[in-house]
């Protein structure tokens, strides 16, 4: 993840799900564990960006 940036998850939520998913399931799950919390702030600033 140290190279994936907040634009990437952004666009990834909005073209790739048809639904509620689980933060760990952005990217495919192709994040791993250890970056949890870093993928976890980019998603709380995405939402609270609005």
């Amino acid at each position: 993840m140290p190279n994936v940036k907040p634009f990437d998850i952004e666009l990834w939520i909005k073209t790739i799900p048809t639904g509620d998913f689980h933060y760990k399931d952005v990217l495919d799950g192709n994040i791993d564990a250890e970056y949890y919390g870093k993928l976890r702030r980019i998603m709380h600033d995405l939402c609270h960006s609005a």
